[in-house]
């Protein structure tokens, strides 16, 4: 029997031979390891082909010399050298396709048929990796088998390169820059890519990356990036989070100010962010939140209105109380909460004059009010403005008054109805400047809401003497009437002025009160 299935064998090997024309040996690499060959080919070489051939052909691109290097090495001109180097790689082509250098040609083939249009250039190591004591002619077979190029880790066939579908694949992510990933393989698999390498290739590249098996397109500007942060964890969540799931490393006020300047995030809770397409109440901060739910709903029961912020923001009941009894945008009547009517006149309760630090009340419609300059007013921020001071001027809810000041500057005065925090002054800094305060002096500031102008004084209180000129340059009052008139703009009894300046806190005013 054995010896019959071996007679079979060879009459099926002879056959093979005499349809092709080719014997067995044939189709094995010879022994000859084609690196060798190649060093038999070069020993053959004149010496000045052999340099130019070493220089040219035997190394990869970054390590090649140029034409004029060796033109000047052969005392030749570089074009004379481009000659003989297209002359020699012909050779060199030719001797690949006879007989002798059949090892080369064998070699050349399994690199294209394993590389195909791109491979990872680890699957390539044994194939190129060079016998023991001899030339590394890696640079030379990707030459010849492609030629291959390397490109983050990969070897490309250099004329596939411009056929790549990655670009394609990434235009086509979806909002969120998800790839959709049968499609990305139909697409890699028409240009030759072999299907256990897809997912590697795309992961190569910078533009790609992969979470909880979803590969996504990572070239995007940040607001993608977080939108997809976001979708993938489905519910809402703080910026802390979002950047944690994605790995970024950023400011945190950064990526909030990213997402509160785009239309496809909203704020969820004080500390959640969501996705606009999820249709979840948009949280724009408790007075809006208690604002809108009255203009949907109408008058309703502080507990009511506390349990409904409570259930979909998270708002305690003590915050929703606070803001329904002190902002002026809301009423609250026998624990039912309703917004003021545009109409509807407004007062300021509980302030007093007496004891607002660095308000002086002076004739009607006119208030002074004393700042100490610190590094906050150079930096030209806002702060609060007295409701004491806001009173006397007659500040309505929502009103927004610009007073004209010297050197044709300004000074806004301004109180939105939503705002905890009150009235507010604009920046002074200009106006500090232009009086020529430094850190630490006083400005005083006196408004007149009739004439809607400011007067601007600035003091160092070290250069002037006690005395009623320096009281009147910090309050604003008259200097001729004395403790009457600061009294007047204290609204308090003579007797009470210097207790009421030490008491809330005036004391370059006390200070500058005449010993007798």
């Amino acid at each position: 029997d054995l010896l019959s299935i071996l007679e079979g064998q060879n009459i099926a090997l002879r056959e093979l031979s005499n349809l092709t024309g080719l014997f067995l040996w044939e189709l094995a690499e010879p022994a000859l390891h084609p690196y060798q060959a190649v060093d038999r080919w070069v020993s053959r070489l004149p010496e000045r082909e052999r340099l130019i051939f070493m220089g040219r052909r035997a190394v990869f691109p970054r390590s090649r010399r140029t034409l004029l290097e060796l033109g000047d090495e052969l005392g030749v001109t570089r074009e004379r050298v481009r000659q003989l180097d297209t002359i020699i790689f012909k050779r060199l082509s030719d001797y690949v396709a006879s007989v002798p250098g059949r090892s080369i040609s064998w070699r050349i083939d399994t690199i294209s048929r394993t590389a195909g249009v791109a491979v990872p250039v680890s699957r390539m190591e044994k194939l190129l990796a060079p016998p023991p004591n001899s030339t590394d002619y890696s640079a030379l077979l990707l030459q010849l088998a492609g030629p291959y190029t390397e490109s983050q880790g990969w070897w490309v066939l250099q004329s596939a390169r411009a056929d790549d579908p990655t670009p394609l694949i990434l235009e086509t992510a979806d909002e969120y820059g998800i790839i959709d990933m049968t499609a990305a393989g139909e697409h890699l698999q028409r240009w030759g890519l072999a299907e256990e390498l897809h997912t590697d290739w795309l992961l190569s590249s910078s533009y790609v990356r992969e979470f909880s098996n979803r590969f996504v397109r990572w070239n995007t500007p940040l607001n993608k990036k977080l939108a997809f942060s976001l979708s993938e964890i489905g519910s809402p969540a703080s910026a802390e989070r979002i950047m944690e799931y994605i790995g970024l490393d950023l400011e945190v006020r950064y990526v909030k100010n990213v997402m509160s300047t785009d239309d496809q995030f909203i704020r969820a809770t004080r500390t959640k962010w969501a996705l606009a397409s999820w249709g979840l109440p948009e949280y724009r901060g408790v007075a809006y939140s208690i604002r809108n739910l009255l203009e949907q709903s109408g008058p309703l029961e502080i507990e009511e209105i506390a349990a409904r912020l409570k259930a979909d923001f998270g708002i305690s009941r003590t915050s929703t109380a606070q803001y329904c009894g002190q902002l002026p945008a809301f009423v609250v009547e026998t624990g039912r909460v309703r917004l003021r009517r545009e109409d509807e006149p407004y007062t300021y309760r509980g302030v007093a004059v007496r004891n607002a630090r660095g308000v002086f009340a002076l004739e009607k419609g006119r208030v002074g009010l004393l700042l100490r300059v610190d590094r906050d007013v150079l930096r030209g921020s806002g702060r609060p403005f007295s409701k004491a001071a806001a009173a006397i001027l007659k500040l309505l809810p929502n009103d927004r008054l610009i007073f004209r000041a010297p050197k044709d500057l300004s000074l806004v005065v301004g109180f939105a109805d939503l705002s905890i925090s009150g009235p507010t002054l604009g920046s002074i800094r200009l106006l500090a400047d232009a009086a020529g305060a430094g850190l630490d002096d006083y400005l005083s500031l006196v408004f007149d809401r009739t004439s809607l102008t400011v007067e601007v004084a600035a003091t160092t209180v070290k250069d002037h003497d006690p005395g009623w000129p320096l009281v009147s340059r910090l309050t604003g009052i008259n200097p001729e009437s004395r403790l009457d008139g600061l009294a007047a703009a204290l609204q308090c009894r003579p007797a009470e002025v210097a207790q009421a300046l030490r008491k809330r806190g005036d004391d370059a005013v006390a200070d500058a009160l005449p010993l007798a």
